[in-house]
């Protein structure tokens, strides 16, 4: 560990800088040399002009070389990011990165290596642009896995580098604020990674003392970080510690607590914006998005961000206790058209599956053996509807036979990318994935959008509550 982190700090030689002055834009400056072996997209992320997070790409191809390509980066320190790796940037001045792909390594992926340099007027050394992969590097060979003592010695000994790399960078102060936050972050990181190897140190008294040990979630300087899986990482690492804290806490106040304490905005629009649309993903309206949107939207500045969630809460709000599900139409085994209008006056439960999805298939057992519950009521439906492309019919009549689910309730619902009806629907009812559960009143209303996927007890009886309640 030693011997690594003496390397890394000798590492560094002279570039030159540029220091146009505080509130300067400055600029991240790219060329690609070509490479008969791939063509591919290199990615950018960086803090732009009007303060916001900018994502673009270019190809390098190999008979084509991207030259000089400039991107105009926000008047303040920041961290870009190439591919996903890192570069420290001062307030003004002009990174300019020369790229080309080395080699392709194993999965198919590519390595890209490259010259950075900060053009402009001033000396400044190498290190300074490489403080965060420097950091990165020095974390990654600390091992999660072994005793406390041995996980503290090592940690302590990335502090020193890490200080000592500080100290020789020659950094303004804005730009110190920012490796500080930035090396906070990652070691929260490295410490939730420690605390999942071995869960029982969330019980070791100190623990939060430990594990928070110079980091603060409020800290502005955050805004810095110009990549948001980046930013939503750390504030994951610092709900991790909250949850082992009090592991009554609900999920749910992740976003309400970060809204409550975080300082640096652009970390709180980028958090609740990846937060918000994993959320409705996989739970679509769920009472969590009900809960925390309010808070998010009497706390978040209106950044294009802030938009977004704004747009995403509306498309699922649709859905909400109440509301009706759209009307369709689809037929079922035995070719006969078949109307959600058609059923109603009883309570629907649906259930969307597929062919490939190993999850929906063994769900279905269980689901036929709910409806098995109800057997001679009148009143209540359950439905099994697959979500096939187009030729799938026959496998689907040979599953639907071997899984006991056929019948005039078993649907087929075809894909069509060409019907603006069809993509309509999917896109008011946010069909992103099956199985998906959707019960609806006696009117067509929506009861449920999303039940959970573990059918058991719990949904059973949710389904059993939802009846009883339209008696």
């Amino acid at each position: 560990m030693k011997k690594f982190l003496a390397i890394c700090l000798a590492a560094g030689g002279s570039l030159t800088a540029a220091a146009a002055g505080p509130g300067s834009p400055g600029a991240l400056q790219v060329s690609i040399r070509p490479n008969a072996q791939l063509s591919t997209l290199i990615d950018f992320s960086y803090l732009s002009n009007n303060g916001t997070y900018v994502v673009s790409s270019r190809i390098a191809h190999n008979e084509r070389v991207t030259k000089n390509v400039r991107y105009p980066l926000a008047p303040k320190a920041q961290i870009v990011y190439l591919n996903n790796e890192e570069y420290l940037v001062g307030a003004g001045e002009t990174l300019i990165l020369e790229m080309a792909l080395e080699n392709i390594i194993q999965s198919g992926k590519e390595r890209w290596g490259g010259v950075g340099q900060i053009a402009g007027k001033t000396k400044a050394k190498a290190m300074k642009h490489m403080l965060p992969r420097m950091i990165d590097s020095a974390y990654n060979i600390v091992d999660a896995a072994v005793p406390l003592e041995t996980f503290d010695r090592d940690m302590a000994a990335v502090r020193s580098f890490f200080n000592a790399s500080v100290e020789a960078a020659g950094l303004s102060a804005d730009e110190r604020a920012l490796i500080i936050a930035y090396e906070s972050g990652r070691r929260l990181m490295h410490k939730q990674s420690y605390v999942r190897s071995h869960p029982e140190a969330g019980k070791m008294e100190g623990f939060s003392k430990w594990y928070y040990d110079e980091f603060d979630i409020a800290n502005p300087h955050f805004d810095g970080i110009a990549h948001n899986i980046v930013l939503k990482q750390i504030v994951d690492a610092w709900w991790v510690g909250r949850k082992m804290e009090d592991p009554k806490l609900a999920d749910e106040f992740e976003m309400v607590d970060l809204m409550r304490f975080a300082k640096a905005e652009l970390m709180k629009q980028e958090a609740a914006k990846v937060w918000l649309y994993s959320e409705t993903r996989y739970r679509q309206f769920s009472t969590a998005v009900k809960n925390v949107y309010p808070v998010l939207n009497g706390t978040l500045k209106p950044y294009p961000q802030k938009k977004y969630i704004d747009s995403l809460y509306k498309s699922y709000a649709v859905m909400d206790r109440g509301l009706p599900m759209p009307q369709f139409s689809t037929k079922n085994a035995a070719g006969k058209t078949v109307k959600l209008s058609d059923f109603k006056g009883k309570m629907v439960v649906m259930d969307f599956w597929a062919n490939w999805c190993t999850g929906c298939i063994a769900n279905l057992p269980k689901f036929k053996a709910i409806e098995e519950k109800y057997k001679g009521k009148e009143d209540i439906v359950f439905l099994t509807i697959a979500w096939e492309e187009p030729g799938f019919d026959e496998l689907w009549r040979e599953l639907s036979a071997k899984h006991k689910i056929e019948g005039e309730h078993n649907l087929i619902l075809t894909i069509n990318r060409e019907s603006k009806e069809y993509q309509n629907f999917f896109k008011v009812i946010s069909l992103t994935g099956v199985p998906r559960y959707i019960v609806l009143d006696k009117e067509g209303n929506y009861l449920d959008n999303s039940l959970s996927i573990l059918l058991g007890e719990k949904v059973e009886q949710q389904i059993l509550d939802f009846y009883n309640e339209q008696q």
